[in-house]
């Protein structure tokens, strides 16, 4: 009967057994020094992907540091704001309760000022037609006393 090796070689029942299995020994040391350099090849792209991981976990943390400083700013930016918020309210009471009110009172005032003002032109007016009529009734007399006289 004839035998088939994994090579594809066959083996008749004539041929000597010595060959075969020295066949079978060479071509197992054959596959080992095949899965040798196999190996060694994973081993070699294993070292250039830890080096190329350890870049990339060296950019994730320079990354989170940045992301941290990030954060730090944002709380510091929060805090300001909340002090401007303060700040805004403490204006927005000063105009309520006391630049409104002040500008009730000046302007309450304005309008006296000038209601009175008001009056004394009418009142200047009024004593501006008395002196042009005492004016033309003195220039009266002094016609009737020139007259009489």
């Amino acid at each position: 009967m004839d035998k088939v090796f994994l090579s594809g070689k066959v083996q008749n029942d004539s041929e000597q057994p010595d060959v075969a299995v020295n066949y079978k020994y060479k071509r197992s040391a054959y596959i080992m020094s095949e899965l040798e350099i196999i190996l060694e090849k994973i081993n070699e792209m294993d070292k250039k992907f830890d080096g190329k991981f350890d870049k990339i976990d060296g950019k994730f943390d320079e990354m989170d540091k940045k992301f941290n400083e990030m954060d730090k700013k944002f709380n510091e930016m929060d805090k300001k704001f909340e002090h401007l918020e303060k700040k805004v309210d403490g204006v927005e009471f000063i105009l309520e309760n006391e630049v409104n009110k002040n500008i009730m009172l000046v302007a309450e005032g304005h309008a006296d000022l000038s209601r009175n003002l008001k009056e004394l032109t009418t009142s200047n007016n009024d004593f501006e037609l008395l002196k042009i009529r005492v004016n033309i009734l003195e220039s009266n007399v002094e016609k009737l006393q020139r007259k009489i006289s």
